[in-house]
């Protein structure tokens, strides 16, 4: 496939994913977040993109995430459902390309503590796992060691 057939692929998938009546309907469409167009994420997502504070700054989204104790993040070695999995701990790629990636500590969200990520740290409650295996793969026995007795009880 030309580079050119590629551009043009790429761009009918980000006008379907962001299709208003796509996004309405199927949940999938609402996670999907396209480093080739921020653009057209950050105007059409209605979950993704209004939740992490991206199109509005909504400052009880902040307040209410700085009530927690602790926030866990959980970020699967091997995962082949988020893409990249470094989105499990806030990261993404950088912007216009889809191969280098920044980490949660140099995004504007935590850098700019839209959602109060960068507080949560510095007071120690927040925390990023990594386990090996693929998305929400995991046992009890490293729930209850990982998840339950570190932070639940």
């Amino acid at each position: 496939m030309s580079i050119k057939h590629k551009y043009y692929l790429v761009d009918h998938v980000i006008k379907f994913f962001f299709s208003s009546w796509l996004q309405n309907i199927l949940v999938q469409a609402q996670y999907w977040h396209s480093p080739l167009d921020e653009a057209k994420y950050t105007n059409k997502s209605v979950f993704l993109a209004d939740i992490n504070c991206e199109n509005n700054k909504k400052p009880e989204y902040r307040e209410n995430l700085l009530k927690l104790n602790n926030l866990v993040l959980v970020m699967a070695i091997n995962d082949t459902i988020v893409i990249p999995k470094e989105s499990e701990w806030f990261g993404f790629y950088k912007p216009g390309q889809s191969s280098d990636i920044y980490d949660l500590k140099e995004s504007p969200l935590y850098q700019e503590d839209w959602l109060g990520l960068k507080t949560l740290n510095e007071n120690g409650k927040l925390h990023l796992l990594q386990k090996e295996g693929d998305h929400l793969q995991f046992d009890i026995q490293w729930f209850i060691e990982n998840i339950i007795d570190p932070f639940l009880k």
